[in-house]
């Protein structure tokens, strides 16, 4: 076990025994220089508690990590019950350096970051984020900003309770993590749990987050036409299956970001989506089941495998908490297909309430980091 990626998961009612079952697994001598720590909320306010015995038992230097209302270990999920994922990573100290927690949005802010001194072509970043920190989504466009061709994979943190970071100690409150050098061999990829269900169209009036013409068009005419006559006649039976997709500017054709469909009015012939609309922006009508998200998630891990030059070392996945059980199953199943196509390895993550893939934040999506 010397000098390798390593990992452990457990859970239990009782922290003692939850610890010593977590540092069990776990084999000395640790010559790891970072360590990635996932909590279920159950334990939100003994992230510390936590923190503190794993460095003390590892005397590894550096870490991160949060908390989510569901963590995965290998092909396990954790749900509503206490449980701790760790993730070992063998990768020298000057190949990574932490992201430093920021709460503001000054180009200032960012420029300043110690991890922007080592970026060099094309560094992958690993990002934790405060879902109450309205300006999380203006940090990732400045950091990307500096950087347009990293790799970012990342969650906001959920919980019933305190949202905790660590960045090498506690922290909260904006977007911390950790960047890898160019020097690392790291592939990440996204999947999309909802699928379009029409074509993009161009967004040409708009108020805020009402979108009131598309393609110069009555908007909520253009989203009945999308969906379908069925769904028109009945726009509440639409609730929480027809969503909307704003594509990216990125060079996948299947790269946009979910946001919900939060009301109608039909009077005026506008509807109003989760989010702020921008100036040159498209959207489209995606529909979320179970069974296109299922195909998504393994054309994801095929793609995925096909880029792969040698067997993972280890990995991060964070998915949605809308995924996971609501979406796959209660056995696992989405943990269990990533071990069916990518074959067994040190794997761990959490269950967010939003994904981060590059400069975007996501919905119903799973992002996925591999180290080689």
């Amino acid at each position: 076990m010397n000098n390798a990626f390593q990992y452990a998961h457990a859970s239990n009612e009782n922290i003692d025994t939850l610890l010593d079952t977590i540092t069990a697994q776990l084999h000395a001598p640790f010559t790891q220089s970072l360590g990635i720590i996932y909590i279920t909320d159950n334990l939100h306010d003994q992230l510390d508690l936590i923190l503190n015995h794993i460095q003390d038992h590892t005397g590894i230097p550096h870490w991160s990590g949060t908390v989510g209302m569901g963590i995965i270990g290998g092909d396990t999920e954790y749900y509503d019950e206490p449980a701790i994922a760790i993730l070992l990573c063998d990768i020298s100290t000057d190949e990574f350096t932490m992201l430093p927690t920021s709460v503001n949005t000054p180009e200032s802010d960012i420029l300043q970051l110690k991890s922007l001194q080592n970026i060099k072509t094309s560094p992958s970043g690993l990002l934790h984020a405060d879902p109450q920190n309205p300006d999380i989504q203006i940090l990732l466009k400045q950091l990307y900003k500096h950087s347009p061709n990293s790799r970012f994979i990342g969650g906001l943190s959920s919980s019933r309770g305190t949202l905790p970071q660590i960045c090498d100690t506690l922290t909260s409150g904006g977007i911390s993590g950790v960047v890898f050098s160019d020097n690392i061999t790291i592939t990440t990829n996204l999947s999309q749990g909802c699928t379009p269900i029409g074509p993009a169209h161009d967004i040409t009036r708009f108020e805020r987050n009402l979108v009131i013409s598309l393609d110069n068009n009555p908007a909520l005419q253009v989203l009945k036409n999308d969906i379908g006559e069925v769904l028109a006649r009945d726009l509440k039976r639409a609730a929480g299956y027809i969503f909307t997709g704003i594509p990216t500017k990125s060079n996948h054709a299947d790269d946009y970001m979910i946001r919900n469909l939060i009301g109608t009015d039909e009077s005026n012939d506008i509807f109003a989506i989760g989010d702020f609309v921008q100036a040159g922006q498209q959207l489209m009508f995606c529909r979320r089941d179970g069974n296109t998200a299922q195909k998504d998630m393994i054309r994801m891990l095929e793609t995925t495998k096909q880029k792969l030059k040698t067997a993972p070392r280890g990995g991060i996945y964070i998915s949605c908490l809308g995924r996971g059980r609501y979406q796959f199953g209660d056995n696992s199943e989405e943990a269990k297909m990533i071990k069916s196509v990518l074959g067994e390895f040190p794997l761990i993550g959490f269950y967010a309430n939003g994904e981060i893939f590059n400069s975007n934040l996501y919905s119903f999506t799973g992002v996925l980091m591999l180290f080689e």
